[in-house]
């Protein structure tokens, strides 16, 4: 193998992937509807959009979600909706649902001639992410691209929320105050889809 191609596949093998939304496995609390709260080691997989929990050196979801209230974990609140969670919070006197997604490509590396690496990716379903090998370790497969897709919501009305993808949908909550939401979004560099970013947005309008 030639030493431009060497280099290029070990940049890839040596990817870091990042799909849990904390760092490391924080010390939180599981409070079920009825019965005690049990104590563990959690953390969020964003690609299965499962809790995990960590016991001894084994990594495994949560079950019957169904039983549980609300999660509680590095300061931060996550109630269940279906087999998945997201996070709520309250910034001024919006109520914020944050889902917590990404997908999962696998990039296989080929020699493409002349030394050179081409690349081919697929990507996984939810489903199909589940069958990575070590998929709930901290670090999965480093031929595994992942891509954050998380989605936040504004509740607006009793069970009614209001998803936001751009500056036309805060519009909805905010009417009359497009040009500054725009203006504001351009001027720090703002993407909604980020929580610090649309959080920055509300506190700023009020």
């Amino acid at each position: 193998m030639k030493l431009a191609a060497f280099i290029v596949l070990a940049m890839l093998m040596q990817t870091k992937v990042e799909h849990y939304v904390f760092t490391n496995f924080e010390r939180g609390v599981i409070k079920y509807k009825t019965g005690n709260p049990l104590t563990a080691m959690i953390n969020y997989n964003t690609l299965t959009e499962e809790m995990v929990f960590k016991k001894g050196d084994a990594y495994m979801a949560m079950t019957e979600t169904a039983k549980i209230d609300t999660v509680f974990v590095a300061g931060h609140k996550f109630v269940p909706e279906g087999e998945t969670f997201k996070e709520v919070l309250q910034v001024k006197d919006k109520t914020l649902y944050i889902r917590y997604h990404s997908t999962a490509v696998a990039v296989v590396a080929k020699a493409a001639g002349a030394g050179a690496i081409s690349q081919n990716a697929s990507q996984l379903s939810t489903k199909s992410s589940k069958g990575i090998a070590g998929v709930y370790n901290m670090n999965i497969p480093e031929e595994f691209k992942i891509t954050s897709a998380n989605e936040c919501y504004i509740k607006t009305g009793k069970g009614i929320y209001q998803r936001i993808t751009n500056t036309k949908s805060l519009e909805v909550i905010y009417p009359g105050r497009g040009d500054d939401i725009r203006k504001y979004v351009k001027s720090n560099h703002l993407e909604l889809n980020k929580v610090a970013d649309l959080t920055q947005l509300i506190e700023y309008l009020g």
